[in-house]
């Protein structure tokens, strides 16, 4: 007699019992042979506890850290920081930037450019310009407004687990903007967020150029705790069907 246990769930099983339900549990897993509703939450499951890995791994490297495989993104530009400010302040969340302010930095970047500055070093030096003239710019606000691709933080929330991969059911949660397919035997998440592909791969070509920050890691690359979790994340979902299996 083998007793196996789910969630205060006991099911008693003789050898004979076991042997069936075994040899049968291959083909279910794989969709050939029923518990089909149980096997399509399992994907969901998998897909929400990789998202999770995934959303973790954004607000690491949008905080500037480097996440589990080692991947951290490149900061934002003095420029794109300063324009993020200017629309930010006009909105009032922050402390406001005078458009007198706004001009005399764009003066002192405009003549760095005609210097033969490029973009990024244009910005620097329009930085510490205003620094040493005292203005009140946004880049006295101790970097709250660097945070590397979120700026209205909708790509951030597109790839935001709708719920932990515990509660997953028979479908995706919706998310907006989100990509959550399942398919014979495999799963496709990501995000529909313009731009999300050019930051993901890089645009070496713009003008100015737009420098590769991966969503997420190549499978190859996968941290061991990625793999460790997500096997645990399969081993509940297949305990799910054996018990299913063993009710019928």
């Amino acid at each position: 007699m083998a007793i196996i246990s789910q969630q205060a769930l006991t099911v008693p099983l003789n050898a004979r019992q076991a042997a069936i339900v075994l040899n049968r549990l291959p083909r279910t897993v794989s969709g050939r042979a029923g518990a089909g509703g149980l096997v399509r939450v399992l994907q969901v499951r998998l897909g929400l506890a990789l998202l999770r890995f995934v959303h973790k791994a954004f607000v690491t490297k949008s905080d500037g850290g480097t996440d589990e495989a080692g991947t951290r993104w490149r900061p934002l530009s003095p420029v794109t920081v300063s324009l993020r400010a200017s629309k930010q302040g006009k909105r009032g969340s922050f402390v406001d930037v005078l458009k007198k302010e706004r001009r005399r930095w764009r003066e002192v970047y405009e003549g760095a450019l005609r210097s033969g500055a490029d973009r990024q070093s244009a910005g620097r030096i329009a930085w510490q310009a205003a620094r040493r003239e005292g203005l009140r710019t946004l880049f006295g606000t101790g970097g709250q407004l660097a945070r590397i691709l979120i700026d209205s933080g909708t790509l951030e929330k597109s790839l935001r687990p709708g719920v932990p991969p515990e509660a997953a059911a028979f479908s995706p949660p919706h998310v907006p903007l989100q990509v959550f397919r399942l398919g014979n035997g495999q799963l496709e998440v990501g995000t529909r967020r313009k731009w999300a592909l050019a930051q993901h791969r890089g645009a070496p070509g713009r003008r100015p150029p737009l420098p590769q920050r991966r969503l997420w890691p190549k499978v190859v690359n996968w941290p061991p705790s990625w793999w460790r979790q997500m096997t645990t994340q399969a081993v509940r979902g297949i305990q799910d069907i054996i018990v299913h299996m063993l009710r019928r």
